[in-house]
């Protein structure tokens, strides 16, 4: 009994063991399905912080790293500058040195102006405020530079530069180039007849006959051509506006330029204004013997073979193909002449209101005709013309268009003629 008493003592104590164990495992937080999740979960969250630590801690790094290198740009550039040359027209300038410059250097700029261009203005700019530039040079400030430019046309406005050429050719139907040489020079030429304004500017109408000065009935107007004006009205109107525009006046009486001092030039209802005066003129033969200075580079008639060279829109030398009017095969298109004015509009019209010839030169058929230098020295009425006839060209708005063709070569006129069919245009020798 006491055997068996023994052997149930053992037994519960145990499972009283057993239990403990198993109560022990629960109570200890043994691992369950779920915990086990948790627990992995736990682990793989801390191991994407560390993660993402690290990787935090590589970009601050690499951010550190980079302003460092920042950093160090800055330190090595921080005294050197660059220029900036903006676009331009009409021509272009360089710098002796763009970049890597440091303060206090010397910067030479190289202007180069287009043909028939020169500089105008040349800027150097730090920001909006503008540097120093002296003989095309300037110092460089501790700051980067903009450069600017602007060109101007060398030729003034309202003129077209033509170049000039030896002209031997034959042209058909012309009577000064049948083959003879001819030196055309380069030439400034007026693309427009001298307008009533910029005559008036200058000078006076200096006929003595009661109206003959432009009117409404023959065309009045600041635009309209001069028209009354004589060939010795016309010289000293080329003479006192190269003075007035600091040119050299091609005209001389007796080695004077000055026309102040040629006789009869003066008229007291008009100071300060100049002209050939008819009535005296022909009292004093100076009128002459007018000679005309070749190098000057003042205003000037064209002469006989250069105003037909214009017409014809030369420019190194002449087209043998030739249209039959300055511009045109339809003088409609280019002149003002009877068969455009008559009868309504029987009068002289404003310059360039038809179309231009090949040059952009207007008017050089109809409107009024023009006075050239040369004396006319051709056959008319059976005598033979010297002395004080000069050569008109281009026809007019009174006469048929047959006379304000190209090849239209016969017409003259005393040089102290005052008509309301005779006007001018004037040239300048190119520099």
């Amino acid at each position: 009994m006491k055997k068996m008493n023994k052997i149930l003592a053992l037994l519960t104590a145990g499972a009283l063991l057993f239990g403990c164990m198993f109560s022990l495992a629960g109570c200890t937080g043994g691992n369950t399905p779920e915990k086990q999740g948790n627990q992995e979960k736990s682990e793989d969250q801390e191991k994407s912080e560390d993660q993402e630590k690290s990787e935090d801690q590589e970009d601050s790094e690499d951010q550190n790293d980079q302003e460092d290198s920042d950093d160090s740009e800055d330190s090595t550039d921080s005294n050197v500058y660059t220029i900036t040359i903006n676009e331009m027209e009409h021509g272009s300038v360089t710098a002796s040195k763009t970049s890597n410059i440091s303060e206090g250097e010397t910067i030479t700029l190289t202007v180069t102006a287009d043909s028939g261009y020169k500089l105008d203005t040349l800027s150097v700019k730090k920001g909006s405020v503008d540097v120093s530039v002296s003989d095309n040079t300037f110092t460089m400030p501790a700051a980067n530079v903009t450069v600017s430019a602007t060109f101007k046309s060398t030729i003034q406005e309202g003129f077209v530069k033509v170049n000039g050429a030896t002209v031997s050719n034959v042209i058909d139907g012309s009577s000064i180039f049948t083959g003879d040489v001819y030196t055309i020079p380069t030439m400034y030429v007026c693309n427009h007849e001298v307008t009533q304004k910029e005559y008036e500017t200058y000078c006076y109408y200096s006929s003595n006959k009661t109206g003959q000065k432009p009117s409404e009935e023959k065309g009045l107007g600041d635009d309209f051509p001069a028209y009354y004006v004589s060939w010795n009205d016309a010289i000293v109107y080329c003479n006192v506006r190269s003075v007035a525009e600091n040119l050299t006046p091609v005209y001389s009486i007796n080695n004077e330029t000055d026309v102040t001092k040629w006789q009869y030039t003066k008229n007291a209802a008009y100071p300060g204004k100049y002209a050939g005066n008819h009535w005296e003129a022909t009292k004093y033969d100076g009128w002459q013997h007018v000679t005309a200075d070749p190098n000057a580079n003042g205003y000037r008639l064209p002469t006989n073979a250069e105003w037909e060279y214009i017409a014809r829109g030369g420019n190194d030398g002449i087209l043998k193909e030739q249209t039959k009017y300055s511009g045109s095969d339809k003088y409609k298109d280019v002149a003002w002449c009877m068969g455009t004015t008559y009868p309504d509009e029987y009068r002289t019209h404003e310059v360039k209101t038809k179309a231009p010839n090949t040059l952009g030169i207007y008017d050089m058929s109809g409107n009024v005709s023009e006075w050239c230098f040369d004396y006319q020295l051709e056959e008319k009425y059976g005598t033979i013309i010297t002395n004080s006839f000069r050569k008109t060209r281009g026809g007019n708005w009174f006469w048929d268009e047959s006379f304000c063709t190209l090849n239209y070569y016969k017409e003259g006129a005393v040089q102290t003629a005052h008509s309301d069919t005779i006007g001018f245009r004037v040239v300048r020798n190119a520099e």
